[in-house]
């Protein structure tokens, strides 16, 4: 008896472990090709599936073969919904693809992590890319103001807009 709860518990740890793992290298951030930088940790949101009846094409549960489990393409139930980026991961390039896919893990409301192809979805306009922070475009506001390029007037103005949201 002891022996079979010892191998239960071993495989149930091997699953768990592979089902949280996608492939790859972590990293701390990403910028895209369009300009968008997505950090560990911020939140991300699904504006709407490009698929048949709104699902992502780009933002699925990976498949898990150890498992048996297929890749689980996310529906339009998840349209509008934000989710915080767990980790971002450099993935190897795939037979269909070129270069390297760089992949972020969400929280999916099945408490599964999902992946996020970076480039296609926001290409595709499948998620909105991350609002820099307050004090980040406070930071650029005064770099600005500082080069001589916003007078004192401008910058209050813009201040006062960031400062509303």
């Amino acid at each position: 008896m002891k022996h079979i709860l010892l191998t239960v518990g071993l495989l149930g740890g091997v699953a768990s472990q592979a089902l949280a793992q996608a492939p790859g290298v972590s990293i701390p951030r990403y910028a895209t090709k369009s300009g968008a930088v997505y950090r560990t940790g911020e939140t991300v949101q699904l504006i709407a599936g490009t698929g048949q009846g709104g699902t992502f094409q780009h933002v699925y549960v990976p498949a898990n073969t150890w498992l048996g489990f297929p890749k689980q393409i996310l529906g339009a139930k998840l349209n509008g919904k934000s989710f915080i980026i767990k980790e971002l991961r450099q993935q190897p390039a795939t037979s269909d693809t070129s270069a390297h896919l760089p992949t972020v893990a969400v929280l999916s409301t099945k408490g599964l992590d999902a992946n996020v192809d970076l480039e296609q979805a926001e290409t595709a306009g499948e998620i909105q890319r991350p609002i820099a922070s307050v004090a980040d475009e406070l930071l650029k506001l005064k770099q600005l103001l500082d080069a001589g390029v916003l007078t004192p007037s401008e910058f209050n103005a813009q201040k006062v807009k960031l400062l509303g949201r």
